[in-house]
């Protein structure tokens, strides 16, 4: 979990509030690849509160995206240390 934070802060800034959540809708099979095989997953994304999601005018920020970008970078590069 410490690394999915620092990373968020890395891309999103110190002062961020990080908001962690055990699964999504959407998310996957995650939590079996973790009970069954007990494998580290994560999964993170980016969107906004008036994003509608799957909808057909579906939209993302470009602030947003680049962030979001960045923090799946810093994720990996963290993750592997």
């Amino acid at each position: 979990m410490d690394t999915v934070v620092e990373s968020a802060k890395k891309a999103y800034g110190e002062g961020t509030d990080v908001v962690l959540s055990p699964n999504n809708a959407g998310t996957g099979p995650m939590y079996n690849f973790d009970k069954y095989l007990s494998l580290p997953v994560l999964s993170s994304g980016c969107g906004w509160a008036n994003s509608k999601a799957h909808a057909p005018n579906e939209s993302v920020r470009l602030k947003d995206f680049f962030e979001g970008t960045a923090h799946m970078v810093y994720l990996l590069q963290d993750f592997g240390k």
